[in-house]
């Protein structure tokens, strides 16, 4: 594949998506790492990757790449085993979240639907939305960056002065 579907990019979006999928989604979804994804899952990852690459186009990082095709394929790589880190992560804070809450149902459920209702109540809308996608959907930085528009370092900072301050204010409310 060579640089041309860059101008294709820029010139006409949905022709360039279509060459694409056609030139790389079977090539890279037939190697073995794939084999146990679904359709939606590979759709997933492959919408990610050329929204990834779209941005690179437009803020001219991706002219110092040599081989859009391994580039690509790179990216699907990394989009997948977030995928599955985030995956792993929600299943292990689901079984977390299960032996907590066998133990002291109650008690459980009021402590966190205390800390709920104080994020909402006391933090601003920005810190809440950061908050829940790193607790709550188990997205991880990059993922949640990618989402709000800002940088990796900004949200890791932003996530733990929000963290302090809910902590702060947790306590401050004896829950």
């Amino acid at each position: 594949m060579d640089k041309s579907i860059i101008t294709l990019i820029e010139t006409n979006r949905d022709e360039a998506f279509k060459h694409l999928y056609g030139a790389l989604y079977n090539k890279i979804f037939s190697a073995k790492r794939y084999k146990d994804l679904n359709v939606e899952d590979k759709v997933d990852i492959f919408h990610d990757a050329l929204l990834t690459f779209t941005l690179k186009v437009e803020d001219g990082s991706i002219s110092e790449v040599k081989n859009i095709e391994a580039w690509f394929s790179g990216v699907c790589k990394n989009n997948f085993y977030n995928k599955i880190k985030s995956e792993i992560k929600a299943t292990k804070a689901q079984e977390e979240f299960q032996e907590r809450n066998s133990d002291e149902p109650t008690t459980y459920y009021e402590e966190v639907r205390s800390v709920f209702k104080v994020m909402r109540e006391s933090l601003d809308e920005w810190c809440v939305e950061l908050l829940t996608h790193y607790f709550v959907n188990g997205l991880d930085f990059d993922e949640i960056a990618e989402r709000m528009n800002y940088t990796r370092s900004y949200v890791k900072n932003k996530k733990s002065r929000c963290l302090k301050r809910l902590k702060s204010l947790v306590k401050n409310k004896s829950l």
